[in-house]
């Protein structure tokens, strides 16, 4: 977790809290599921089963392995995800760790154990789910200056019953908003990126009517309701996007744009 809010920043406190957070949902409390299943593993070798009851033990383990390394390597740039990594790893872990353990053991103990690890898995998701809150809501013009990736809800309105999702995305070296309609099976989606060497610049705006925004490649369009916009000046001409607090996204792409300048070599 390499990545750290400026020194003296008022960001600081809550990134420390934040990645606290973190660090338990991703590293402490899916070792203490291990040990649950650890335990489980040993009532059943008691019982009679051989060394390999221990096997769920050590696929939770590498499950552990997997969201710490996630952790320390994209945690901070990304935190927005900490949630999905708890979710997926916690679900594996029941799978691969819990249920097997509890399968050797079956006692009355092992039903504790497993009842125990199973909140656990809750605990670890709650933890994740407050700990990328903490580090990146409220969202502060001063996040602009911190290398991790801040999605913002895309404001869109959709004629029909359909389900459908947008974004913004400001990256460490890009700016991108997303579009998709979701099906059972996957859906259309439409992704549009623009590098910040071709950004020219960012502006505010207030749409006085709605307009067509976006089309999905099914022919679904989006269009932008009345309020506020952010239209981006690029190489190849302007774009608009529709969100929620336009005056913040450009705050926060200035000083994105301004420290990918200080940290590029031209």
């Amino acid at each position: 977790m390499s990545v750290t809010a400026p020194p003296g920043s008022q960001l600081a406190p809550r990134w420390r809290r934040g990645r606290l957070l973190l660090l338990l949902a991703l590293t402490v409390v899916p070792l203490l599921v291990t040990g649950c299943c650890a335990a489980m593993a040993a009532i059943a070798m008691a019982g009679g089963s051989g060394p390999w009851a221990l096997l769920p033990a050590a696929g939770a383990l590498v499950l552990v392995a997997v969201q710490t390394g996630w952790l320390v390597h994209s945690g901070s740039s990304d935190p927005s995800n900490a949630l999905k990594v708890a979710f997926l790893a916690g679900g594996a872990t029941v799978l691969v760790g819990l249920i097997p353990s509890f399968g050797l053991a079956g006692t009355g103990l092992a039903g504790a154990l497993l009842g125990l690890g199973l909140v656990l898995v809750v605990v670890s998701c709650v933890l994740a789910s407050r700990g990328h809150r903490t580090m990146l809501q409220p969202l502060v013009p001063e996040l602009g200056s911190v290398p991790v990736r801040l999605r913002l809800a895309a404001r869109f309105a959709l004629d029909g019953p359909d389900l459908v999702s947008a974004s913004l995305l400001i990256d460490v070296d890009r700016v991108g908003w997303t579009a998709r309609r979701h099906r059972a099976k996957g859906g259309p989606q439409v992704d549009v990126s623009v590098p910040f060497q071709q950004l020219r610049g960012a502006r505010p705006i207030t749409l006085p009517t709605p307009q067509p925004w976006l089309s999905l490649p099914d022919g679904t369009v989006l269009h932008a309701p009345a309020g506020p916009a952010v239209v981006l000046t690029t190489v190849t001409g302007e774009r608009m996007v529709p969100v929620h607090e336009a005056a913040l996204v450009v705050a926060l792409l200035e000083r994105r744009v301004g420290r990918w300048r200080r940290t590029t070599p031209m």
